[in-house]
C-alpha cells in the first residue's frame, strides 16, 4: 500500500459520526489488512477451539444504529467513549495473544483460559486456577522445544502489546449484519473471506509499538 495511503487510513482517532462500528486486533492483523487489503485470519489469529467459525464480530456505535432493525436491541446510554474502550480492550487482548501465537508458532488453548490481556500477565498473586493454567501453558511449550525462560520472556514481551481499533464506515451497511451472538452491543459478520480495506475508514494504534509499526509498514 502507497505510504500516502497508509498515512490517510492510520489516525490518531475516529470520528464518530463517521463510524459505524468498531473491531480491536493486533498490529499483525492490522499490516496484514495493508499488505493484503483484506482483514482475514492468520496461523496467529486461528483459535481451534473458536466458536461461530467465518464471522467477525464489532462492537456497534449505537448512536449510528437509531433507524437500523437491530437499534432497539441496542442501550441507547452505550455512548460512544464505552464504544471506543470496547474496541481498544479487544485490540489490548488481541494484540497480546496474537503476538504469543506468532511466536510460538500456534495458538496455544490456554491463552485464552488464563484471559491474557485483562492487565499484565502473569501477575503477582494469581489465584491457584491461574497459576495451574500457567503451569500447564508453560509446560505445554516445553513440550514444543520452549524452555520455561524463553516462554517467560515470550510473556514480557507480549505485555508491551497494546493493539489497535479499527473503524468501520457507513458503506458496511452493503453487507449483511447479524445481530449480537455473544456479546450485548455487539455485530457480527459472515466474512470467510475476510473485510476489504474498503470498509475500513480508519486504523487507530493504541500504542507506541503499534505506531511505529504501522508507520513504517
Amino acid at each position: 500500500m502507497a505510504v500516502k495511503q497508509i498515512q490517510s487510513i492510520v489516525k490518531d482517532h475516529l470520528a464518530p459520526e463517521d463510524t459505524i462500528l468498531v473491531h480491536g486486533t493486533s498490529v499483525e492483523a492490522a499490516l496484514g489488512l495493508l499488505r493484503e487489503k483484506k482483514l482475514t485470519e492468520k496461523p496467529f489469529s486461528y483459535r481451534p477451539k473458536k466458536k461461530h467459525r467465518g464471522y467477525l464480530f464489532f462492537t456497534a456505535n449505537v448512536a449510528q444504529f437509531t433507524e437500523h432493525p437491530f437499534g432497539a436491541q441496542f442501550d441507547q446510554s452505550y455512548d460512544w467513549k464505552r464504544t471506543f474502550s470496547s474496541g481498544a480492550f479487544s485490540g489490548r487482548v488481541n494484540g497480546i495473544c496474537h503476538y504469543l501465537a506468532s511466536r510460538l508458532g500456534y495458538y496455544p488453548e490456554k491463552v485464552d483460559e488464563l484471559i491474557i490481556g485483562y492487565e499484565r500477565f502473569p501477575r503477582r498473586d494469581m489465584p491457584d486456577w491461574e497459576k495451574k493454567a500457567l503451569e500447564e501453558l508453560i509446560s505445554e511449550c516445553e513440550r514444543n522445544h520452549f524452555s520455561r525462560a524463553q516462554v517467560m520472556n515470550i510473556f514480557r514481551e507480549a505485555n508491551t502489546r497494546k493493539g489497535v481499533v479499527l473503524g468501520v464506515g457507513k458503506n458496511i451497511f452493503e453487507l449483511k449484519l447479524e445481530g449480537p451472538k455473544e456479546e450485548k452491543h455487539e455485530v457480527s459478520i459472515y466474512l470467510p473471506e475476510g473485510l476489504d480495506i474498503k470498509y475500513v475508514c480508519g486504523i487507530v494504534p493504541c500504542g507506541e509499538l503499534e505506531r511505529n509499526l504501522l508507520k513504517h509498514a
